[in-house]
């Protein structure tokens, strides 16, 4: 019996010991994708931001060269040389300011797609390692209740054999 009992008890520690690994091994898993997941949104954040910083530096020369045409303007004929430099230059600014407008536009839709599968592959981590909890938790109730089983088991035994010892001691005495 009591062999029996060290053995179940052996196996309920070994397993009690792969289940703290295991539990262990996820929530370090479920710490690194966390971990990811914020690296991911501090480097978007930080493109957008350049993206938005060239956007503002090129809205600011587009409107400097707005203005030195509107003075040109005032001050020459609309043919003269340094106007027509001088619109070009707005023409291409501006087409760069669109373009980097259109830049950043596509920017936030790569990060929100990109972000959304982030996301949801860490959803998606967090409840396999709460099923995986749960599996671990009702392992450990089974071998809980397994032990007991062994237990009562042992003590039905016990019982019997004093039983039979109290009938053979009594049949000994009888004789």
């Amino acid at each position: 019996m009591e062999i029996e009992q060290a053995l179940i008890e052996g196996e309920h520690d070994l397993v009690f010991k792969q289940i703290l690994d295991a539990s262990e091994s996820d929530q370090q898993k479920i710490r690194q994708l966390n971990d990811n997941l914020q690296l991911l949104i501090e480097r978007m954040m930080t493109e957008k931001n350049s993206i938005r910083d060239e956007i503002d530096y090129t809205k600011h020369i587009l409107f400097e060269f707005e203005n030195e045409l509107h003075k040109l303007e005032q001050n020459y004929r609309s043919s003269d040389e340094k106007i027509l430099k001088t619109k070009e230059i707005i023409a291409v600014t501006r087409k760069n300011y669109e373009d980097l407008e259109f830049q950043l536009m596509v920017f936030e839709t790569h990060c929100e797609s990109e972000l959304g599968k982030a996301e949801q592959h860490f959803q998606n981590e967090q409840k396999l390692v709460t099923q995986n909890a749960q599996i671990r938790q009702n392992t450990l109730q089974d071998l809980d209740h397994e032990q007991y089983i062994a237990l009562y088991q042992a003590i039905m035994e016990k019982e019997k054999l004093q039983r039979e010892k109290q009938k053979l001691k009594l049949a000994f005495k009888q004789k």
